[in-house]
């Protein structure tokens, strides 16, 4: 079994809700990249490769169905 954490991209605009996601997945034992909106998840998921996203449904710039429909062409 690997040693390498696993990695959770949490993509969420309210700093309260996102610290408190970023505090549980890593007393879990993950390792927990934040974006703030859908521009800055893409520019993460140009550089990494997620096991797993925990995606805020409305953002400022894009929402999450435009994130997801963009990084779905990506991954193709």
């Amino acid at each position: 079994m690997s040693d390498e954490k696993k990695i959770v991209l949490i993509v969420e605009d309210d700093a309260f809700i996102r610290d408190i996601y970023s505090v549980k997945f890593s007393q879990e034992g993950y390792q927990t990249e934040i974006a703030t909106n859908g521009i800055e998840a893409l520019s993460k998921l140009e550089k990494i490769f997620p096991d797993i996203i925990i995606l805020d449904v409305v953002m400022p710039t894009w929402t999450a169905w435009r994130l997801l429909e963009i990084s779905r062409r990506m991954i193709v």
